[in-house]
């Protein structure tokens, strides 16, 4: 892919229903930018683009969590109920 492949790519993810995808597609798209500005050098470039990538990560764990949480209260009631018969 090229660059103008992936700027489109960031602008379809932009797009998405997920707010965190939208978020972190917007922020990518603003580095790109300055980047190609001259604004930030590509070592702080590359740099904040794994910042990007770790705090997907974060989001996706913590979504996890919650619904593995979320999951362990509903088998809990369920062998709550079951004792109880």
């Amino acid at each position: 892919m090229n660059l103008q492949d992936l700027e489109h790519e960031l602008l379809m993810l932009a797009a998405s229903s997920d707010p965190v995808i939208q978020t972190e597609a917007n922020t990518a798209s603003q580095y790109t930018d300055m980047v190609k500005a001259g604004q930030l050098s590509k070592g702080e470039y590359a740099e904040l683009l794994t910042d990007i990538q770790h705090t997907i990560a974060i989001h996706q764990n913590m979504s996890e969590m919650e619904a593995k949480e979320r999951l362990n209260v509903a088998i809990n009631g369920l062998i709550t109920l079951a004792s109880l018969a």
